[in-house]
């Protein structure tokens, strides 16, 4: 294994680790009842998670890309060399 897929393994099990924060955070927020409103720091609160939810998954989304290109750059060398 090369180092940049470790690298972007490593990061892709940070981005797990993050989203599982961010989603226990919600579910053990006290998020109003239906037809209730939001206050301030709870809205704040709840974006805020939602936000690490998205940066999660891009950066997933990232580092899956670094693997394949990877992959593709590795199975062109193989094709010289062949």
């Amino acid at each position: 294994m090369s180092g940049n897929y470790a690298i972007s393994m490593n990061g892709i099990h940070e981005a797990e680790w993050r989203l599982e924060q961010a989603a226990r955070k919600i579910a053990s927020s006290n998020l109003p009842a239906s037809g209730e409103s939001f206050d301030h720091v709870t809205l704040t609160d709840f974006a805020a998670e939602l936000l690490a939810v998205q940066s999660a998954e891009n950066s997933v989304k990232a580092n899956l890309k670094v693997i394949s290109t990877q992959q593709e750059l590795e199975h062109e060398v193989l094709d010289l060399f062949a």
